[in-house]
């Protein structure tokens, strides 16, 4: 008798609690297409129909996203990681040479991908850089993985590296601007996996380039056209596309059979603790009574005012954003049974969103950078005395430091300098290469 009554309780259990959370339906989709009205007024796409239509149709042979893959697949993958294990060291100081042995490893490894490069460099010429297949839902299962693309950035600044330790400036500036014709592939496509991809090639790119900087020679050709390269390669509205591309995919995942946001939620494995384990059946109680569709207003406020974040003031981000996620996390843990699609499906592109605006800097930092050595080109080898004097002949005018809405910040350490943003803190550390909390500002740092 004890088992049929147990079945009893926790069926009658289980439609109290569906039709608690049934409660307050007519309130929450009438949100829900307030805030889709809004977007659509902003001039953004609120499904993933819409946002398909807006994309660019491109022939399979004028993308350059399977030849990429193609290509990739060519290169000697053993010869590859070893020569990252001896030589890729993102902690170590750019202006120490490399060691005989260590040139000797990294030369080999593109030596040996002579014709790989050849290819890649021809595939990031075409004129249409644009969709990356697998990086939009229900596209080609044989696309590229955007792992493919950190792996040829990451060459790319490993035969950077060769070029310029080689004085070889114009292998240099070539493997760069591929470099920039990555990211730039990786702009196309508006959404949360291609803006975090985009993010991780620029800043491969940009530490390549300020190691370049430190060793080769460039002409001014050269340099000019790397200033070109960074404007075509940052994508300046990625964060924005991003976080609506996110809202549509979460719009068709709430629009689903529920067994769909089950099977997303759940797909992480095997349960490892009764904490886990109730939390999972919950979630295949949630998903089966479609109660998604319930928690959609929810998600769809805060991502719009995500985005209304990002649209603002670049130097406010940050301190917004953090505020903006305490309060959806508040608001998740105090609705624990109502939010478990928000919880499932809120993306964690905080730390995306954050990097933006220092990417930003950087580039324009780089940009800098660049002009100053056009100008020392002209002068001598000496530096400028303010970034004044780079406009209009090396510079359309002095970068902005987004984060105190003034100039950045240039200092000559004798033979050096150093370009700098106050950053979030916004205090004047002036500009050391530490990026600890009690240093934070965003540098870029060339030394003969």
């Amino acid at each position: 008798m004890k088992h049929p009554r147990l079945k009893w309780s926790l069926g009658l259990a289980a439609v109290g609690l569906l039709v608690l959370l049934w409660v307050g339906r007519p309130s929450t989709e009438g949100t829900a297409s307030a805030e889709l009205a809004a977007l659509r007024r902003m001039g953004h796409p609120t499904s993933w129909a819409e946002m398909n239509a807006r994309l660019p149709s491109i022939p399979a042979s004028e993308n350059a996203g399977p030849a990429l893959q193609a290509t990739l697949g060519r290169m000697s993958s053993d010869g590859f990681d070893e020569a990252l294990s001896k030589v890729f060291d993102s902690g170590r100081d750019p202006v120490v040479p490399w060691s005989g042995a260590e040139r000797t490893a990294a030369e080999a490894v593109t030596a040996t991908n002579a014709a790989a490069f050849a290819v890649l460099h021809a595939v990031l010429q075409r004129p249409r850089l644009l969709l990356v297949p697998n990086l939009v839902p229900g596209g080609a299962p044989d696309g590229p993985s955007a792992f493919d693309f950190i792996q040829a950035a990451r060459l790319l600044d490993l035969r950077t590296g060769c070029a310029s330790r080689g004085q070889r400036s114009a292998e240099a500036a070539e493997s760069i601007g591929d470099a920039l014709a990555l990211a730039r592939c990786l702009g196309a496509p508006p959404n949360l996996v291609a803006a975090i991809f985009h993010q991780a090639v620029f800043g491969i790119t940009l530490t390549s380039l300020e190691g370049a900087l430190h060793h080769a020679r460039f002409t001014d050709p050269e340099l000019r056209g790397l200033q070109t390269a960074l404007d075509r390669g940052w994508t300046t509205d990625l964060a924005e596309r991003a976080i609506v591309a996110e809202l549509c995919y979460a719009r068709a995942l709430s629009e689903t059979p529920g067994t769909v946001f089950r099977d997303t939620v759940l797909s992480k494995g095997p349960p490892g603790s009764l904490r886990e384990l109730a939390d999972g059946l919950y979630v295949q109680f949630f998903a089966a009574a479609g109660l998604q569709r319930q928690d959609f207003p929810f998600y769809a406020r805060r991502m719009v005012r995500y985005l209304e974040i990002v649209r603002g003031d670049p130097a406010q981000r940050e301190r917004l954003l953090t505020t903006a996620q305490a309060e959806t996390q508040r608001w998740i843990q105090d609705h624990y049974w109502r939010t478990r699609f928000s919880a499932a499906v809120m993306p964690r592109f905080f730390s995306a969103l954050e990097q933006d605006p220092q990417n930003q800097v950087r580039n324009r930092a780089a940009h800098a950078a660049l002009a100053i050595e056009r100008y020392r080109l002209e002068h001598d080898d000496e530096l400028p005395p303010t970034l004044d004097v780079l406009v209009p002949g090396f510079l359309n005018r002095v970068p902005q430091d987004i984060y105190a809405a003034a100039p950045l910040r240039f200092r000559k350490l004798d033979r050096s300098y150093v370009l700098y943003s106050v950053g979030r803190d916004l205090k004047d550390d002036g500009g050391p290469i530490s990026t600890s909390d009690n240093a934070p500002d965003i540098t870029f740092r060339v030394t003969r």
